[in-house]
């Protein structure tokens, strides 16, 4: 009976116990709010950059980050298409400024099954720097669509999005003064000088797909 007894008192201890333990090795497999991680697209155009995911209410989810352009250039893969007057690459660039701003919603379905990480998101993106030292980019983006999450293991997993995207580059001369010659400069296929203006707009539009790697904390 005494040996019951003690078995009995002891068996809450053991649960206890095994939270706490639980709690110290936690393997990832534990649900958690909070992430830390990176855009990949940003960084293989020579944007550095981190995030901070926070679960905010039941599957919805807030994502600011930031960055710089710390390289000397910097390059947009949304301007290759036919037509468009802006280039790929931009040289001589001073360290420049990212940020970014993302909410995701989590989608649950019966058609898609209890196992299915998919979402609905809208991101914002910001970029400025100067450009040989008399002028400065100013571009964001707005992106929305779908995504998947993927887990790849312990805490890592990745992010994969699809949608559209709209945006503006802005391109600012900052000559100081009219040049009274008549002369005039071609940069980045803008025309600048007497009679010109000092301030040349570009709208974006594209398709958008993003890449993110993620850490569970």
């Amino acid at each position: 009976m005494k040996t019951s007894l003690l078995i009995l008192l002891l068996c809450p201890l053991y649960i206890f116990a095994q939270d706490d333990l639980d709690d110290i090795f936690d393997d990832g497999e534990k649900k958690s709010r909070f992430k830390i991680g990176i855009e990949t697209l940003p960084l293989i155009t020579t944007v550095p950059n981190i995030n901070f995911s926070f679960e905010i209410a039941k599957d919805l989810t807030i994502r600011p980050g930031i960055g710089i352009i710390p390289f000397g250039f910097y390059y947009d893969l949304n301007n290759w298409r036919p037509g468009e007057n802006l280039p790929i690459l931009d040289r001589d660039v001073s360290v420049g400024l990212y940020y970014d701003f993302l909410a995701k919603y989590n989608i649950h379905s019966e058609l898609m099954g209890p196992d299915a990480k998919v979402f609905v998101y809208a991101n914002y993106q910001h970029w400025t720097y100067d450009y040989q030292a008399n002028f400065t980019v100013n571009r964001f983006k707005v992106n929305g669509g779908v995504g998947n999450d993927i887990r790849l293991g312990n805490r890592m997993s990745a992010e994969i999005r699809y949608g559209f995207m709209v945006g503006r580059d802005r391109f600012t001369y900052h000559a100081g003064e009219t040049n009274p010659t008549g002369d005039k400069i071609f940069e980045r296929n803008y025309s600048f000088g007497y009679n010109q203006a000092d301030e040349h707009t570009k709208l974006l539009m594209f398709l958008d797909i993003a890449f993110g790697l993620h850490y569970t904390l």
